[in-house]
């Protein structure tokens, strides 16, 4: 499913870097003291213009792709050198 999933961010937008070698754990409280963990991959896109509504879309997406409760998808604007 990665693959496939590098293969569309590939043709969406021209490239995709995957962090998926080692993936990093993810922890979190949940209701009643508990903790839950699970492995995360990250994989990162570069865009010179956001569509907030297709990203949104893409997360609903993925999380039915993925069977997740919550995809995140974070922005944040750079400068290049």
């Amino acid at each position: 499913m990665f693959e496939t999933l590098k293969a569309d961010l590939t043709k969406a937008y021209q490239g995709v870097t995957a962090f998926v070698q080692a993936p990093a754990q993810g922890r979190w409280s949940q209701e009643g003291a508990r903790t839950a963990e699970e492995d995360i991959v990250i994989f990162e896109v570069m865009v010179a213009d956001l569509d907030l509504g297709q990203w949104q879309q893409r997360r609903g997406d993925l999380e039915i792709r993925f069977r997740q409760a919550r995809v995140v998808i974070r922005h944040m604007d750079i400068g290049l050198i």
